[in-house]
């Protein structure tokens, strides 16, 4: 029999962006006895250093555990700047089933019964890589391969960026603690597409934005990075 004071695990891919803040706090006041366990891929990006630094307060102020895996000599080789969406960045083809897979096998490594992911529609507009029929053949092949592999999760797939903002700033989520910025620098430049379209979901919901920037952002809706 199983052991049923066990907590179930989940886990939850992370870039340290308010969207996946937001996906740390959805899961912390939606799922009952769960270890959350977080995955940051690490893929040589220069702003890798302070997203991990973000992932980690993300991750901790939920209570979960990070883990760090370096993919950056994958990336790198295949000739991409990351893997996943992001503003500015070049975008590895087929990447979102590469996160997939690696997450799938973490997951199975661990014991974790899901994958939780923070695209959103805005996301889905972008690529067909991540819209939910994609995302949901991918969940098929994966539990095709492997019967008990963990079910992959997107709550926010059919919500814009505004709505995911909107829900976070709803449920308390610091998002001071999240890194947008497609620099590394100290404070966010205000000048990349992600640090506009961030300030811009502040706009939108009518909340002031906690962000440091080195020169004000003007926000500008031409631009939908994920983080």
């Amino acid at each position: 029999m199983p052991d049923k004071s066990k907590k179930s695990k989940v886990l939850l891919l992370v870039s340290g962006g308010p969207d996946s803040a937001t996906l740390a706090k959805f899961i912390e006041q939606n799922k009952d006895d769960v270890d959350i366990h977080a995955l940051y891929l690490r893929s040589g990006h220069p702003s890798d250093d302070r997203e991990i630094e973000s992932a980690n307060a993300i991750v901790q102020s939920v209570g979960g555990k990070l883990e760090i895996i370096d993919i950056s000599r994958t990336v790198r080789a295949l000739g991409a700047d990351r893997v996943l969406i992001h503003s500015e960045a070049s975008i590895m083809p087929f990447g979102n089933i590469l996160v997939l897979s690696i997450a799938s096998t973490y997951a199975i490594r661990i014991g974790a019964q899901e994958i939780y992911i923070a695209l959103h529609a805005d996301d889905a507009a972008e690529s067909y890589e991540y819209t939910k029929p994609y995302l949901e053949k991918v969940d098929g092949i994966m539990r095709d391969a492997k019967e008990d592999a963990a079910r992959i999760i997107t709550p926010f797939i059919d919500m814009t960026k505004k709505e995911v903002f909107a829900s976070g700033i709803e449920m308390g989520v610091d998002y001071s603690k999240s890194w947008s910025c497609i620099r590394g620098d100290d404070k966010h430049c205000g000048e990349c597409g992600a640090c506009r379209s961030r300030r811009l979901a502040f706009v939108q919901c009518g909340t002031e934005d906690p962000t440091e920037y080195e020169r004000e952002p003007v926000a500008i809706e031409s631009v939908n990075p994920s983080n």
